[in-house]
C-alpha cells in the first residue's frame, strides 16, 4: 500500500516531466495564400500543428496572402481557423499595400492588427507597424502605443517577446519609442527583459539592442515546408524548427540563452514630450488619432478625417468644433463644399455632414471599397448646374454621385483595375491612375474615357502613389521608377519626359516661375523647368534627411517648405534650415492667414508663425 502512495506522489510531483504539457508557441512565417501551393502546404502545417498535445498558442506573421487580395485572406482564416489552438495574426507588407482595403481585412477578420499573450509570467506582444501612407518606412502609429502602454501598466513581471512584422533590415521611425514603452515599467524598479522575434532571411549577424531570434519563411528553401516551436524558459528560450523533408518529418532544436536586461535610456517614456521648432508656434492641438490624408481648409474651418473614421472640425484657432464618427476607415481627405463636408470611408459608404454643426446631412453605401481620394466636378444633372463626387473604386469602376441628393449621375467600367490614386479636375476632365501606373481621363460630363496613357517601368509598386499636377494643357506625373512625365491633355501622348532622377511622390508647381519641385531619393531637391524640358538645379539637403521621405513640398512667399517622415520641416531659402521638429510624419504643409499649418501622422497640428522666431 505505501508502495502505492509513494508512486502516486511521485507521479503527481514529476507529472510536469511526465505528461504532455502545452507549453509551446508555434510560428507560422510569411504563408502567402495565393501563391502556389502555399495553401496545401498551410494546411498540412496547421495538421501538424493539431497533432502535437505541446502546443498552446499559434502566431502567424508576415505576408498572411500573396497578393492582397480579399478571397486570399478568407481563405488564409478558412484554413488557419482549423487550429485547435488559439491563434493571431500580424500581417506583412503584401497585405497591407496591396489590398484593396490597405490592412483593414486583418482587423476585419481576426479583429485586430495587434495582440498580447500570456505564457504564466511572460508575454508575447505582436505590434504592426505598416504605415498605409509610406511603404518604406514603418511606424507604430498612435492608438498602438496607446494600446502597448495600457498594457504594460499591467505588467509586472516576466520576459517580454515583440513579434516584429516588419522585415529586420527595414526602417521603423519610431522603434525606440516602442523600447522605451517596454524596458521602463510603471510599477518596477528594475527594467524589464526584451527579445526581439522578426523574419530575418538575410542570415546577417546584426547588432542589435536586445536578444535577437531570427525566422525565415516558412515556404521557403529546401523544405517542402517548415514552421518553428518557441518554449519561453526562466533564463532563455528553446527554439525548434519542425520541417517536412523528402523523407519525412523532422525536429531540430536549438536553445538560446537570450535573456538579459535591456538599460534604460535617458529618454522616458512617461515625460513630457516637446515639440522642437524655431519659428514660433501660435497654436498647437494633439488630436491623439492617426490622420493619414491632408486636411481641408475653407470657411475659416479646418476639416480632417482620421484613419479610424472620425471626421473632425476645427476653427482657424485650433478649437474643435465637433466630431463625428463614420464607423469605418478613412484613408481619403476631406471636401469642403459651402455648408457640406464630404468623405468617404474604405467600406465604401459616402458621407455628407453639415460643417456648422457637424450633423449628419446624407450617407450612401455604394457596395464597393472606395481605394482613390475624392474630387468634385461642376455638372450639368436634371437641367441644373451643381457639383459631383468623383472616386475609384478597388472593382476599377469610377464614379460621380451628385453632392447635394448622392443619386448616381454616371459611372465608368472599363478600367477594370484597383484606383489608388488622387482624382484631379480640370477643364471638363478628370484624371486619375490605377494600381498599375496608368493614367486616364474621362470626360466629366459623362465619364466617356477620352485617353489612357502608361509608362513602362523597370519596376512594379502597385502602392506607389504620384501627386498628379496640372500646368497649362498638361499633366505632370511620377511613374514607378521615379521618372518624370509631362503628356499633352488634349491628346493623351508624351511630350516629354525625364528618366533616372528618381523622384519620390511629391510635387510642387511653382506657377511663376514655370517650374515643378521634386524630391529625389539621392536625397536633393530638383528643380526642372517645364519650358527648357531639364533638371535646372539641385539642392543637397542635410544628412540626416538621407533616409527620409518628403511628404510634402510648399511654395510660401518666396521661400520653400518641405516635411519629412521623420517629423521634420525644413526651410529652403538661400540656405537650409530646420524650423520645425516633431516626431511623427508629416502629413500636410498648409498656409492659413499667412502662417505655416503642419499637421502630422498622430494627429498633431501646429500653426507657426514665420516672422518670428524663438528666442
Amino acid at each position: 500500500m505505501k508502495s502505492i502512495f509513494f508512486l502516486f506522489y511521485f507521479l503527481l510531483c514529476f507529472s510536469e516531466f511526465i505528461l504532455p504539457q502545452k507549453s509551446f508557441t508555434a510560428i507560422i512565417t510569411d504563408p502567402q495564400i495565393g501563391a502556389e501551393e502555399n495553401d496545401k502546404k498551410l494546411i498540412d502545417v496547421v495538421n501538424d500543428i493539431n497533432v502535437r498535445d505541446s502546443i498552446s498558442f499559434v502566431v502567424v506573421m508576415g505576408n498572411i496572402t500573396a497578393n492582397g487580395k480579399f478571397d486570399e485572406f478568407l481563405w488564409a482564416q478558412e484554413i488557419l481557423d482549423g487550429l485547435i489552438a488559439p491563434y493571431n495574426v500580424i500581417g506583412g507588407a503584401k497585405d497591407y499595400f496591396l489590398s484593396e482595403g490597405k490592412g483593414n481585412e486583418i482587423s476585419l477578420l481576426w479583429g485586430d492588427d495587434k495582440f498580447f499573450h500570456y505564457v504564466n509570467k511572460d508575454v508575447l506582444i505582436g505590434l504592426n507597424a505598416f504605415n498605409p501612407v509610406y511603404d518604406s518606412k514603418g511606424y507604430y502609429d498612435i492608438e498602438t502605443r496607446f494600446f502597448l502602454h495600457q498594457i504594460m501598466n499591467e505588467h509586472l513581471n516576466g520576459q517580454i517577446f515583440l513579434i516584429r512584422n516588419y522585415n529586420y533590415s527595414q526602417q521603423i521611425s519610431n522603434w525606440e519609442e516602442i523600447v522605451d514603452y517596454l524596458a521602463i515599467p510603471s510599477r518596477k524598479k528594475s527594467s524589464n527583459s526584451i527579445n526581439l522575434i522578426a523574419i530575418d532571411e538575410d542570415k546577417a549577424k546584426r547588432k542589435t539592442e536586445m536578444p535577437y531570434i531570427a525566422l525565415t519563411n516558412s515556404f521557403g528553401g529546401k523544405e517542402e515546408w517548415k514552421y518553428f516551436l518557441i518554449k519561453i524558459k526562466k533564463n532563455g528560450l528553446s527554439k525548434l524548427k519542425v520541417s517536412k523533408l523528402k523523407d519525412g518529418i523532422k525536429v531540430k532544436e536549438e536553445v538560446l540563452n537570450i535573456s538579459v536586461r535591456l538599460p534604460i535610456r535617458s529618454t522616458q517614456v512617461n515625460e513630457e514630450k516637446k515639440i522642437q521648432n524655431s519659428a514660433t508656434a501660435i497654436w498647437n492641438i494633439k488630436l491623439q488619432k492617426s490622420i493619414t490624408a491632408i486636411p481641408s481648409l475653407n470657411n475659416n474651418k479646418i476639416c480632417l478625417t482620421s484613419k479610424y473614421g472620425a471626421i473632425i472640425c476645427l476653427d482657424n484657432h485650433g478649437k474643435i468644433l465637433w466630431e463625428f464618427e463614420t464607423n469605418g476607415t478613412i484613408y481619403s481627405y476631406p471636401i469642403i463644399e459651402k455648408d457640406l463636408v464630404v468623405a468617404a470611408t474604405n467600406e465604401g459608404d459616402l458621407f455628407t455632414v453639415n460643417i456648422n454643426t457637424g450633423n449628419l446631412f446624407q450617407v450612401i453605401g455604394i457596395g464597393e471599397t472606395i481605394t482613390s481620394d475624392i474630387a468634385l466636378v461642376d455638372i450639368e444633372y436634371k437641367g441644373m448646374q451643381t457639383k459631383g463626387i468623383c472616386f475609384g473604386t478597388a472593382e476599377g469602376n469610377f464614379y460621380c454621385y451628385e453632392l447635394y441628393s448622392l443619386e448616381l449621375i454616371w459611372w465608368n467600367k472599363s478600367i477594370k483595375k484597383l484606383i489608388n490614386s488622387s482624382v484631379i479636375v480640370t477643364k471638363g476632365k478628370v484624371l486619375f491612375q490605377d494600381k498599375e501606373g496608368t493614367l486616364y481621363c474621362l470626360s466629366s460630363d459623362n465619364g466617356v474615357l477620352l485617353w489612357k496613357w502608361g509608362a513602362k517601368t523597370k519596376v512594379y509598386n502597385p502602392s506607389f502613389k504620384s501627386e498628379l499636377v496640372i500646368n497649362n494643357n498638361s499633366i505632370y506625373f511620377l511613374d514607378f521608377d521615379g521618372d518624370l512625365h509631362c503628356i499633352d491633355l488634349l491628346l493623351g501622348t508624351d511630350k516629354w519626359h525625364i528618366r533616372k532622377i528618381e523622384a519620390i511622390r511629391v510635387m510642387e508647381l511653382n506657377n511663376l516661375k514655370g517650374e515643378l519641385l521634386l524630391h529625389s531619393s539621392k536625397n536633393e531637391l530638383l528643380t526642372v523647368s517645364l519650358k527648357k524640358e531639364k533638371v535646372m538645379k539641385k539642392v543637397k539637403l542635410p544628412y540626416e534627411l538621407k533616409d527620409e521621405i518628403a511628404t510634402n513640398i510648399l511654395s510660401f512667399d518666396k521661400n520653400l517648405f518641405i516635411g519629412f517622415t521623420n517629423g521634420s520641416v525644413y526651410e529652403i531659402s538661400k540656405t537650409t534650415k530646420n524650423i520645425f521638429l516633431g516626431f511623427a510624419p508629416i502629413i500636410s504643409l498648409d498656409k492659413l492667414n499667412n502662417s505655416l499649418l503642419v499637421t502630422d501622422y498622430d494627429g498633431n497640428l501646429t500653426l507657426l508663425n514665420l516672422l518670428e522666431e524663438t528666442k
